[in-house]
């Protein structure tokens, strides 16, 4: 295995391969971003600053892209908390040139000289062509990791954060891993259960770099320690089982099928059946989306 690096050229002249953390809010995707800087990625310069109530160990992101990306989702007609579908219209407009120069150029601002970075924003599930032609703008290759937590913990975790509803949490959650497991299946990526991650993180991203093929920079060094002195179960503060969805019957459905299908892709990455399924889901949450049927 080699070293977790890219075989593409940055505008600097350095190879970079960025590390695109794919996850719903409250997924995981702090924790997991996380690790991966404290095991030889690079954060960005504008770090997200730390709440002590719902990420008192920081949220690994860097602000300015969360802005930019409020900014792209505002200038659609749209924000991070609506589930609909995203206009697929806009990629095409004058506005998205603008904003793929000016995310270009944060990018190498944010991770200035870094060979490992990691870009993290749930916001960028809906966004998943915009930033991958960004990618490809400053001469970037990617490994994507989507990191999958529970529905309903996720669901239970936007209600005490935001008092968001739980079949609307739902919607989002749907909204948010559909999309970025449907774009993503045609660049180098790995999916992580967010429990198992938890439970045995080394294990979890032992099995992460041989799909990719590679290895964390700082896996031999002092990397691991400062992960194990990082990351606590305590801090995963809801644990509840898929039998607790008690949601509008439609929303369930989708709900249990999608998460189920993702925990098979995690088992078995190619697994045909479960991108049927997910497939099948999409094409019924879109249709309920323009409808206005939920």
């Amino acid at each position: 295995m080699a070293v977790l690096s890219t075989k593409s050229v940055a505008h600097g002249g350095a190879s970079v391969t960025a590390l695109l953390v794919l996850g719903m809010h409250r997924s995981g995707t702090s924790a997991l971003a996380g690790t991966l800087i404290k095991l030889g990625g690079c954060a960005p310069a504008t770090l997200m600053l730390a709440h002590p109530k719902d990420n008192e160990r920081g949220y690994w992101e860097s602000q300015t892209v969360a802005n930019l990306n409020d900014e792209i989702l505002a200038s659609a007609g749209t924000s991070w908390d609506d589930w609909h579908a995203f206009d697929s219209g806009w990629y095409r407009g004058a506005a998205a040139a603008g904003f793929r120069a000016r995310a270009a150029d944060l990018l190498v601002r944010e991770f200035a000289n870094a060979a490992l970075p990691v870009v993290k924003d749930p916001r960028i599930c809906r966004l998943v062509p915009f930033w991958f032609s960004v990618l490809d703008e400053v001469g970037w290759s990617k490994h994507v990791i989507i990191p999958v937590r529970s529905p309903l913990q996720v669901a239970q975790s936007l209600f005490r954060r935001a008092g968001m509803s739980l079949d609307r949490a739902c919607l989002l959650w749907l909204c948010h891993v559909l999309e970025a497991e449907a774009k993503s299946r045609d660049c180098p990526r790995v999916i992580i259960g967010f429990e198992a991650f938890l439970r045995d993180w080394r294990r979890a991203l032992a099995s992460a770099a041989a799909q990719m093929r590679s290895f964390w920079p700082n896996w031999s060094e002092a990397g691991p320690s400062r992960v194990d002195g990082f990351l606590s179960t305590r801090l995963q503060h809801h644990r509840s089982e898929n039998d607790d969805l008690l949601l509008n019957p439609a929303i369930k459905d989708w709900t249990c099928a999608t998460y189920a299908a993702l925990l098979r892709l995690i088992e078995d990455p190619g697994c045909a059946d479960a991108r049927r399924t997910l497939d099948d889901v999409h094409a019924h949450f879109d249709k309920a989306s323009l409808l206005g049927a939920l």
